[in-house]
Formats: C-alpha cells, sequence, structure tokens
C-alpha cells in the first residue's frame, strides 16, 4: 500500500558549537539581578523571562548568537521551500530554576519560533511540542507511538541545540526537575 503524508509538522534542529554558552549562562544570571521579569501574560509568573523587558537584539553580547540563530532559521525556511528571507522580530530570555514551568502557549502573529538553549543541568524539563491537529474524536488504539501518530513529542535540553517551529505549534516547559538554572534564547521570526 502507498501511504501520502500532507500534513506533517516540521521541526528544525541546528547545533552550534561556536558561542560561548557558559559566557551567556553567566551573563544572563547577571542581567536577572537587575532587570524586572517580563512574560506578563504567562500564568506561571515564578519563571524569569525578559520578554518586553529586556530585547536580545539589543545587546551585543548576544549579536553572535542572534546572527547564527536567524541564519538556522532562514535555512530552514528555505529546506521548506518558504520565499523571501526571515528576520528576528523579537527575542528574550527564560530561565527557570526547580519548579518553574510554562504553560501551553503560541506565538500569534509570527511566522516561526524557536528556542535556544544555553544551560541545561541534568534533569532540565524539555520542550514540549503538540500536534496542531484537531482531537480525535474517535481515539483508535495506537500499538506503536511515533512521529507519525503522536500528540506530543519531547525535546530534552541540550546546551548548544537550537530548536526551530511554526509559530503556531503549541508548546511548553513542564515544571523544571533540575537544581541548577534551565536557561533559554527564545526568538520570534
Amino acid at each position: 500500500m502507498d501511504i501520502a503524508y500532507w500534513f506533517p509538522i516540521s521541526v528544525g534542529l541546528a547545533k552550534n558549537t561556536t558561542v560561548d554558552n557558559d559566557q551567556l549562562r553567566d551573563y544572563c544570571l547577571k542581567l536577572s539581578e537587575r532587570n524586572p521579569s517580563g512574560g506578563i501574560n504567562w500564568l506561571n509568573k515564578s519563571t524569569y523571562n525578559t520578554e518586553c523587558t529586556y530585547s536580545l537584539l539589543k545587546d551585543k553580547t548576544f549579536s553572535p548568537i542572534n546572527k547564527w540563530v536567524e541564519k538556522q532559521v532562514n535555512i530552514y525556511a528555505k529546506e521548506l521551500k518558504f520565499s523571501g528571507r526571515y528576520k528576528i522580530k523579537d527575542g528574550w530570555f527564560s530561565l527557570y530554576r526547580k519548579g518553574d514551568s510554562q504553560e501551553f502557549h503560541t506565538h500569534p502573529g509570527h511566522t516561526f519560533s524557536c528556542v535556544y538553549c544555553i544551560s541545561a543541568p541534568d534533569d532540565s524539563s524539555p520542550l514540549i511540542l503538540q500536534s496542531p491537529n484537531e482531537p480525535d474524536m474517535m481515539n483508535p488504539r495506537i500499538d506503536e507511538w511515533n512521529n507519525i501518530n503522536a500528540l506530543v513529542c519531547n525535546y530534552k535540553a541540550v546546551v548548544g541545540r537550537l530548536i526551530i517551529f511554526r509559530s503556531y505549534v503549541r508548546h511548553y516547559v513542564p515544571p523544571n526537575q533540575g537544581d541548577g538554572p534551565r536557561i533559554t534564547l527564545a526568538y520570534n521570526f
């Protein structure tokens, strides 16, 4: 039998080996001590983030990683056969301490969103992406879950990894179990 795949959700993955993630981690920790937390629409107020309070785009320290992220997103867009060039519209960082989380959400008004990990101690929470397909009203019995029939996918927090996805894909970070800070950079295009 032939099976055609029409509506898969693509996720771009890239690994950076040139940026000093330890330096970025230390810099973000210092910034978190002197800048107010953002994310005023987040339900979980305990997670520190700089959404709308501190832009990664206006700080020269983040310029190398910002350029690399933008390049990777454009490579991803080209692979998907999207036309044009995509530019970062906004960027911030999130600092998850033990127990911190981020509820399911999307990034309306954007084409691509991505998360880059700069700090991920053991037991750091993953990024979980949810299928945007409508709920199945007649749930079939699944003998084996795979990338075609799964309703969610988990991406372990790995330092230096960029995860790119369409902005309409719901995603969240469950409560962080790690003892050290899990720090990620987030971007919209």
